[in-house]
């Protein structure tokens, strides 16, 4: 099961990348603490509170931990932020880290009644850093019980391995669809949160890119300053990058008469965008595979839309006679230069992408026997 989140990613990086910061806080004063907090485990010990950055940590204040395991953050966070309270755990030779959501405005009460920031964690004071918490604990929940099966699993027999595959492979799939749905829900919740952005890595580009631009669309109203938000954003965010789920941009371009056609007056069915061209080897050998999706389906609300990239006409229009190309098609005659072609960056053809009858794109790139396999799921 993947994660992609940065938490993780995070704690990858390089521990000694921080800056020079304060000393340790020693007042027992809690009326004016950011964080005030009890972990009886790590009495005697120092507490490090750091801003989380692209490239490591800063520190921000540090606490030593009282004898009955009391410790004061004195020095606030800034502005709203992935922020982490650090421990050195030299006895058990680890570190532990518990991360936050949060900013200036709020006061933080922390109770550890475990040995780790892990076990029995109660945060007080930001809703956000729970949400987070929560997060994290369920995700890491639901892929440590995966991992379990997959190590069984891995170290099955050849011969028990192709008995529980099946079995096996339902569990794991009912796993993740669980993890998906939660994850979804959080981001449902609050798209312009930073836990949304953490919640969304643990999703698939492809198949839930509307709830990645969900996320970026969230973080840009509210975020667009966090360093981590505007580089989710940038990503999302790439001019000619289409994903499952985007809208289909506009196409209006001339048909072979010369008149313009546009993509929007096929709304209603479901279109295949074909991009190809009469020089495209390849694109003029998958032509009857289309040919036979269109005749087969065409009564049943489908369509094509063949977009070329030619650039003599001739050339063109003698293609769609002579492959038997029925439905629309259209093209600017620019070669690689076609606007079509930058609009949905296409850099190689065939290049395909099947809408719904919103106009959304479902598929992309279904060649040979997948195209009518997955017609024949949706035009049943």
């Amino acid at each position: 099961m993947k994660n992609l989140s940065i938490m993780n990613t995070f704690l990858l990086l390089s521990l000694s990348l921080f800056s020079c910061g304060s000393g340790t806080s020693t007042s027992l004063d809690s009326k004016d603490a950011f964080i005030t907090g009890n972990y009886p485990a790590a009495a005697g010990n120092t507490i490090y509170f750091e801003k989380v950055i692209p490239n490591g940590a800063e520190r921000i204040d540090s606490a030593l931990v009282g004898k009955k395991g009391e410790f004061f953050i004195m020095k606030k966070a800034k502005e709203m932020n992935y922020y982490r309270l650090r421990f050195n755990d030299k006895q058990n030779n680890k570190v532990e880290s518990l991360f936050l959501l949060t900013d200036s405005t709020e006061k933080i009460n922390l109770q550890v009644k475990g040995n780790s920031f892990t076990e029995n964690t109660i945060i007080k004071g930001s809703k956000e850093s729970v949400r987070l918490a929560e997060l994290i604990l369920r995700v890491n929940a639901l892929q440590k019980s995966g991992d379990s099966l997959n190590v069984i699993f891995n170290n099955a027999s050849d011969v028990d391995k192709n008995q529980l595959a099946p079995q096996f492979n339902e569990i794991m799939g009912k796993k993740n669809e669980k993890l998906q749905t939660y994850v979804r829900k959080v981001i449902d919740e609050d798209p312009t949160s930073l836990v949304a952005l953490e919640a969304v890595g643990r999703l698939d580009k492809v198949q839930d890119r509307a709830y990645f631009k969900k996320v970026a669309d969230g973080l840009a109203k509210v975020h667009p300053k966090n360093p981590f938000a505007a580089n989710f954003i940038a990503t999302v965010n790439v001019p000619g990058q289409l994903s499952i789920g985007d809208e289909a941009p506009e196409l209006a371009l001339p048909d072979p008469e010369g008149n313009i056609f546009k993509l929007s007056s096929l709304r209603g069915k479901y279109v295949l965008i074909d991009f190809w061209a009469s020089w495209c080897r390849p694109c003029r050998m998958e032509n009857p595979v289309v040919v036979a999706a269109y005749n087969k389906y065409k009564d049943k609300g489908f369509t094509v839309l063949g977009v070329s990239l030619d650039r003599d006409k001739t050339s063109w229009t003698n293609a769609i006679a002579q492959d038997n190309l029925t439905w629309k098609h259209i093209s600017d005659l620019q070669f690689w230069q076609s606007e079509a072609a930058k609009l949905y960056g296409v850099s190689s053809i065939p290049k395909c992408f099947l809408l719904d009858k919103e106009g959304r794109i479902i598929a992309m790139d279904l060649r040979g026997p997948a195209l009518d396999a997955t017609l024949s799921q949706i035009l049943k």
